[in-house]
């Protein structure tokens, strides 16, 4: 292991923690040691009755983790059936005009089809009152497969919620970082025992439903500091190398994605995790669910492509959300913080998210970024950071009749109210962080964290490209285990090219030691920021991240950068 991930690790994890320990402990292993999630049993039963008795209907969010979560059942439910071209009922929740969660229409429509059991995926936990009058009146078996915490909202009594956030909502254990399509795994795996089908009858689904749930798990941001969800990554990474294992339309996805061979954890989300989302995003909510369950070629291809353009069209919204915050006259004033809401002119409920992102990057604070609905009011989805839960923020406003409605997560969520509470959410909202602000540890303001310093042995081509390896070998990355933030000090800019779409490559040069960087969408001051206009030749400070560099069967290692300076003085 190089030294300098070793000293990256040092410098935030305990002795204890071994990542190389962990990455070598099989999913089985993993599995055993974790067991089954509460109430497991009895939801896979439920599903496996309404299948053998009659129609089951799936109601699931419009996110990665809920299309992933729809996959992971219907294709157990096709093998338990003798059926693979079983087609279950699905509806999906519009999220630019209905928002997150269960609502009457996507019920209706299920009912209408037949079902005599709903199955409710990675939502519906806080729709208790809904889901039991839906019950009531129609007498058809709920199950709700959920993950997001009930943060004082009613619960789902009829039929079984499996939620180990209400099962054990102050100790969840390792069971709480499982996300919906981490929790409809256990259950499938409990249908397929219960249904008494052997090894090899189910060894094809049960590969193909464990892609399903580390593509899920990856997207859905959950930690990466517990054994479980770091076999499941690992072991997905290694069935996304297996065509075999992959359904129709994920392979389509692979293919309009270009992925390359070998995968890494990365491809599932930075390439195929935002082309799932962007259905959603761009008014197709249906889209990313529809086309993981499809079983022929030709419509899966055409479900991908359509995925594909509508993730250039987010990228592109993307752009002109980072013009639209840099340009804003009040753009000084997100420095401040502690938690920016802004109003996105140009955004739409599915959209505003991106610019939420981007005023993450922009300013370090938590960020909620708003749109105008049809009905005149307010919506827009929120992003963490600093360690601030948002989500839990939220659904505090919602109980205090500032916000309409609300939800989420601690890293992410989505948020509802009228146009004249704006000023009481952002009052309320910058109290909340003052109150976290005081109950941590460390200052609780935007900084950059560089887990160890790269000297200029360290910077060589060979050096750079056995820290991106070992880096590689110990994935996944992600919330519990950032990817390590290296910094080098005293850099010069040798030479540089800079493309028509804003990114910088550049060779840079610290004590002897040159090294290749890349710096995606460079701010438009980077000469300033790498010292290329100082009269004195002064030079630079860089941080960043050492990436793997695979083109045309070569591979090299490259410093990724993050931000640059001048050092004053």
């Amino acid at each position: 292991m190089p030294a300098a991930i070793g000293e990256a690790l040092a410098s935030r994890k305990p002795d204890a923690f071994d990542p190389l320990t962990l990455a070598e402990r099989s999913l089985a292993d993993c599995t055993a040691a974790m067991g089954e999630p509460p109430r497991t049993s009895e939801a896979a039963a439920r599903i496996l009755d309404a299948a053998r008795t009659g129609r089951v209907g799936i109601l699931c969010d419009f996110d990665v983790d809920g299309s992933t979560s729809q996959a992971i059942l219907i294709e157990t439910l096709r093998l338990v059936s003798g059926r693979r071209d079983l087609n279950p009922a699905v509806a999906v929740p519009e999220r630019n005009t209905e928002g997150f969660g269960p609502n009457q229409r996507c019920l209706d429509l299920l009912a209408g089809a037949g079902v005599n059991c709903i199955v409710v995926l990675d939502c519906g936990t806080a729709a208790g009152s809904l889901l039991d009058e839906f019950h009531e009146a129609t007498g058809i078996d709920m199950v709700v497969i959920d993950h997001h915490p009930a943060h004082g909202a009613q619960t789902p009594t009829a039929g079984v919620l499996l939620n180990p956030w209400v099962t054990s909502p102050t100790s969840p254990g390792e069971h709480g970082t499982l996300c919906a399509a981490g929790l409809t795994w256990f259950v499938a795996r409990s249908i397929l025992r219960q249904a008494g089908l052997s090894k090899m009858e189910t060894k094809r689904v049960r590969q193909s439903i464990t892609l399903y749930a580390a593509l899920g798990t990856a997207c859905d941001l959950m930690r990466l500091d517990v054994p479980f969800n770091r076999s499941l990554i690992r072991h997905g990474v290694r069935l996304l190398n297996d065509p075999a294992a992959r359904g129709k339309g994920l392979a389509e996805l692979c293919d309009v994605a270009k992925l390359r061979q070998p995968h890494s954890a990365d491809d599932f989300g930075w390439k195929i995790g935002p082309r799932l989302n962007a259905g959603s995003r761009m008014g197709e909510s249906d889209l990313a669910p529809r086309c993981l369950r499809e079983t022929d070629r030709g419509a899966a291809r055409e479900l991908a492509g359509r995925l594909d353009q509508h993730n250039h069209d987010r990228r592109e919204l993307g752009r002109e959300a980072r013009e639209e915050l840099a340009s804003h006259p009040d753009a000084a004033e997100f420095e401040r913080g502690p938690v920016n809401v802004f109003i996105a002119s140009a955004a739409t409920p599915g959209t505003v998210g991106l610019v939420a992102s981007e005023l993450v990057k922009l300013s370090g604070w938590p960020a909620i970024a708003l749109t105008q609905r049809d009905n005149g009011t307010l919506a827009g989805s929120g992003r963490s950071a600093l360690e601030f839960n948002i989500g839990e923020a939220v659904v505090s406003a919602v109980r205090d009749g500032i916000a309409r409605k609300g939800g989420g997560h601690a890293a992410a969520c989505g948020v509802e109210i009228d146009p004249q509470r704006l000023e009481d959410l952002r009052e309320f909202l910058t109290k909340r962080f003052k109150e976290h602000a005081a109950k941590t540890s460390v200052p609780c303001e935007p900084s950059r964290v560089i887990d160890a310093v790269l000297t200029s042995n360290q910077l060589g081509a060979d050096a750079l490209l056995a820290i991106a390896e070992a880096q590689q070998r110990l994935e996944p990355w992600g919330p519990g285990l950032a990817f390590p933030q290296f910094g080098v000090r005293q850099c010069a800019l040798v030479h540089h090219k800079l493309t028509a779409n804003g990114h910088l490559f550049a060779t840079l040069e610290c004590g002897g030691s040159r090294f290749e960087t890349v710096w995606w969408s460079a701010p438009e001051d980077w000469q300033d920021r790498l010292g290329a206009n100082a009269s004195d030749a002064r030079l630079a400070e860089v941080a960043g991240a050492v990436k793997l560099d695979s083109w045309n069967g070569r591979h090299n290692g490259r410093v990724v950068i993050a931000d640059a300076r001048v050092p004053p003085g």
